[in-house]
């Protein structure tokens, strides 16, 4: 996560046992907050409740979802791009 953000790059980050609210997401960090976050707040250990609160589903469809946007930006950079380069012909 921490490099992702440092170099802009989309990211899906899953918070379990710290705190969201310190993380900046750039515009490009999706947040999954666990709903048992209160409970494991900054406990140390393994707990499996606290690495199983967030669902795989829910981390699928946010990555999927991260992806697509991410291809649609990239589509309108190219666009953008082609218009730039018809532009100068």
């Amino acid at each position: 996560m921490h490099f992702a953000l440092g170099a802009g790059i989309r990211c899906v980050s899953l918070f379990t046992c710290t705190s969201p609210w310190e993380i900046f997401g750039y515009g490009v960090q999706k947040k999954i907050v666990s709903p048992l976050l209160e409970r494991f707040f900054y406990k140390r250990g393994y707990d499996r409740g606290a690495t199983t609160a967030i669902e795989v589903p829910e981390v699928v469809t946010a990555t999927m979802e991260s992806l697509e946007e991410a291809a649609l930006i990239s589509d309108r950079a190219q666009g953008c791009r082609d218009a730039v380069e018809n532009w100068n012909r």
